[in-house]
């Protein structure tokens, strides 16, 4: 066996590792956001960004306009599974200044979309 077929192999192994750990990272994805559309009204937001790593926020609002629950996913790679941020937890809609000021500047661009488009 040459090394062109080599490549070759090792092409199909790396592009099947990453169809099926894709799978997994949506796999996540939805069951967190079935967890949490139990909750409440769901919003999701993503950074636009097309060259830095996306961030993809998910939060859960009451009848009274105050974040119920909240989860965010952030990175370039497969390997990024959703993570919880419970310092947002009961805060009110829209988030004070003072709280964005503490987030980084991918969360707040995606809170943002997330209250511009689902209002």
């Amino acid at each position: 066996m040459d090394t062109t077929w080599s490549m070759i192999y090792v092409a199909i192994v790396a592009w099947g590792l990453q169809i099926s750990f894709g799978y997994f990272q949506v796999r996540a994805f939805n069951q967190i956001l079935r967890e949490l559309s139990r909750k409440g009204s769901v919003r999701i937001g993503r950074t636009k960004s097309r060259w830095k790593p996306r961030t993809v926020v998910i939060f859960v609002t009451g009848d009274d306009e105050k974040i119920v629950d909240f989860a965010y996913m952030s990175g370039v790679s497969i390997f990024s599974r959703p993570k919880r941020k419970p310092c947002l937890i009961g805060q009110p809609l829209p988030l004070s200044n003072n709280v964005l000021s503490q987030l980084s500047s991918p969360l707040q661009e995606a809170i943002s979309v997330a209250n511009c488009e689902n209002p």
